[in-house]
């Protein structure tokens, strides 16, 4: 009975390896195109109310969207579907919003939007030094997308889904990315506290105005 067994295993491990092993051999070293879309990324608005313990803050958030680009290879009893190029456009979006007390124009204001300005310029400006290491994590990630074995074209829209997920959740990237964040929330720390509310106390306009204001609430 054991030898049986056994003799029908090797039988079948041959087999499935068949297709498997002959689309190993169509796989490509891949292209990958990395851009960096900077245009009509910031929106701008003043507050509903007024902001508490702040005068504004930055939404931000990075978009990446991938296109790629799998090769049907026609072979005996179906197709071997072998990725072929990555293209990766990374788009940084951000939402400035400041204290509907502020005028325009004023000192204060003028602080408190570079001040959010210099978040959003460090936000892009991480994005463009990594460039080169978005590539290389991208191409990394790449490595582990090898030939699938289809029976027809019907299944090639699934396959290509699966394989744009697993460059996404693939080590190197989920790490570049995180490198990323890491720097950006160093940047901004240091941002937040290099004095930027001092400065804003200076201007006579608002130190005025902001006294009037919390008099008003000040509870006897």
């Amino acid at each position: 009975m054991f030898n049986k067994f056994f003799t029908i295993l090797l039988c079948l491990i041959p087999c499935y390896g068949f297709a498997v092993d002959n689309c190993l051999r169509f796989k490509y070293n891949v292209d990958v195109n990395i851009t960096n879309t900077t245009d009509n990324n910031t929106t701008f608005e003043k507050s509903s109310e007024n902001l508490v313990g702040k005068l504004g803050y930055t939404l931000s958030n990075i978009e990446y969207s991938y296109q790629v680009l799998m090769i049907p290879i026609k072979v005996t009893d179906g197709y071997c579907l072998s990725l072929r190029s990555i293209d990766v456009n990374i788009k940084p979006k951000f939402n400035i919003v400041l204290d509907k007390r502020l005028k325009d124009d004023s000192c204060a204001y003028k602080i408190v939007y570079q001040h959010e300005q210099d978040h959003k310029n460090v936000f892009e400006k991480t994005i463009k030094d990594n460039i080169d290491n978005i590539k290389k994590a991208i191409i990394e990630a790449s490595k582990s997308v090898k030939p699938v074995f289809i029976k027809d074209m019907d299944a090639a829209n699934n396959v290509q889904t699966e394989s744009t997920k697993s460059i996404e959740k693939h080590k190197s990237v989920e790490k570049i990315k995180e490198k990323i964040q890491n720097t950006i929330d160093e940047e901004n720390q240091k941002i937040d506290t290099r004095g930027d509310d001092y400065s804003i106390w200076k201007c006579e306009d608002f130190y005025n105005e902001m006294k009037d204001f919390y008099e008003s609430i000040t509870i006897d």
